[in-house]
């Protein structure tokens, strides 16, 4: 079966922790009150703040840019093409300036594969996405070794 790309291991590890926050659980997420101030520092043309915004919080800037191409990818599932291309360019956005901030390129490196996934892999991402949500839950069931087991799974259709 054919790989997704050769993304760095680690950087799948931070898309392995639990899906974007919903109502008030988000408020209580670090993540989504990252990704929610960057689009609001991005809606009102602050490029310092966002620039210093991801720089004081650049441990989680790759998880946001991962929960933000899968909200993309989700979008564009259920045909909401304007929700995904503000999605990407987000995403997109925080990755230029992880690079610039940090030196690393992983999270842009990441940006780029999911733009050019051919509809193979969308699939395969799918089956993978439903892979670590059976982890998620045999972990919060108290069966550890079946999740680590699925997310070893999900990782390899990656």
């Amino acid at each position: 079966m054919p790989r997704i790309s050769k993304v760095p291991l680690y950087f799948f590890a931070a898309l392995l922790l639990p899906s974007l926050a919903h109502g008030a659980l988000a408020s209580q997420d670090p993540v989504a009150r990252f990704i929610a101030l960057a689009d609001s520092l991005v809606r009102a043309a602050s490029d310092s703040a966002l620039a210093s915004s991801v720089e004081s919080n650049s441990i989680i800037v790759a998880s946001a840019v991962g929960q933000l191409l899968d909200a993309a990818v989700a979008s564009g599932e259920a045909r909401d093409e304007a929700g995904a291309r503000s999605q990407m360019a987000l995403a997109e956005r925080l990755a230029r300036l992880y690079r610039e901030k940090t030196g690393s390129g992983a999270a842009l490196k990441l940006v780029a594969t999911y733009r050019h996934w051919s509809a193979e892999q969308r699939v395969m991402r799918a089956q993978a996405k439903v892979l670590e949500k059976d982890a998620s839950a045999a972990q919060k069931g108290g069966d550890p070794e079946k999740a680590l087991q699925l997310y070893r799974d999900a990782r390899d259709i990656y």
